[in-house]
């Protein structure tokens, strides 16, 4: 569940948001399915947020920072300036597999290999 004081801020632009977000380092942000569809987030900082299960149809991405964020789940149709995100280590995947040996991650999907199987 996203916190809404979060959800109001992001909501301001990036300009505020990133400065929120670095004043307050090291808060977890959650915005687990919430509708972000055509939201402008162009440079928004969100390393390691909580976007699973989000819409974020049409939403405007450029240099949004998005690494480590999960995004299982979430709607990207027509999101504008995906290539130009930043998502390294950003997860598209559901969690990872039960019951792995100690140690072992699975391999995280990149956004390449989602764009191309979308083709």
């Amino acid at each position: 569940m996203a916190n809404p004081e979060h959800l109001e801020i992001l909501m301001q632009g990036a300009v505020v948001w990133n400065a929120w977000r670095k004043k307050y380092l090291g808060t977890k942000d959650y915005f687990f399915g919430v509708d972000l569809s055509w939201a402008d987030l162009k440079g928004a900082d969100l390393v390691g947020a909580n976007l699973s299960r989000t819409n974020l149809v049409g939403a405007n991405l450029l240099g949004a920072d998005l690494r480590r964020a999960n995004l299982s789940g979430a709607n990207l149709s027509k999101v504008q300036y995906l290539r130009q995100a930043h998502l390294n280590e950003a997860s598209f995947r559901d969690g990872p597999p039960k019951n792995l040996p100690k140690g072992l991650t699975p391999p995280l999907v990149s956004v390449r290999d989602t764009i191309d199987c979308a083709r």
